[in-house]
């Protein structure tokens, strides 16, 4: 079920900005801020 939700996501539609895992305090910041939607963060 979950590979298969996966296919039909484009996460280019739900996330908005990508962070490495280094910078992920910044994710949350920009989060908390409102310049960012939702973060990605790459491992």
């Amino acid at each position: 079920m979950m590979k298969c939700m996966w296919w039909r996501i484009d996460p280019g539609r739900v996330f908005t900005k990508e962070y490495a895992l280094d910078d992920v305090q910044s994710a949350y910041e920009d989060m908390d801020a409102r310049r960012v939607i939702k973060a990605l963060i790459r491992f």
